[in-house]
């Protein structure tokens, strides 16, 4: 199968650690739906706040991990948005830097079809029905799994 190379854009930060929870949930979610529309998604903000990597609480080591997360713009096809818990300064600034690399912008729901599309085209996933919630939450859980291994490798070296 082929991948479609997506950045994720969902909000992380929060006022509450409960808040900041919530939103790593949905961003797993999020992950989730990406692989259901055949997309490989990064998402920064899961990836580089792992312990040990970097502490969101640091402004210099959050903007090292935001930094990093936008330097993947240079091999993807676009920008997708997840705007169900509201968009972030954050994920603002992530959409400028993609507007300003001309990459493709598309704003998603989880729970309503996608129907806001900014760039060329249409984007040929964007027609596919959302999966059960038992099926995205399943999908979540394998990308959480998968994100961790991640960490474990990047920890072991």
């Amino acid at each position: 199968m082929k991948f479609r190379l997506v950045i994720l854009e969902s909000p992380y930060a929060g006022a509450t650690a409960k808040e900041v929870q919530a939103n790593v949930e949905y961003a797993r979610a999020c992950v989730a739906d990406c692989l259901a529309r055949g997309e490989s998604a990064i998402a920064s903000h899961l990836l580089f706040t792992q312990p040990g990597i970097t502490n969101d609480d640091i402004p210099h080591e959050r903007t090292l991990g935001i930094e990093a997360g936008l330097a993947w713009h240079r091999g993807s096809d676009a920008c997708v948005v997840y705007t169900d818990r509201g968009i972030s300064p954050g994920m603002r600034h992530g959409i400028n830097v993609a507007a300003k690399a001309g990459k493709r912008i598309e704003f998603r729901s989880l729970y309503e079809r996608p129907n806001k599309t900014k760039g060329k085209g249409q984007n040929e996933h964007s027609e596919q029905k959302h999966l059960p919630a038992t099926r995205r939450l399943m999908l979540a859980t394998i990308a959480a799994i998968a994100l961790a291994s991640i960490g474990l490798i990047y920890s072991a070296l």
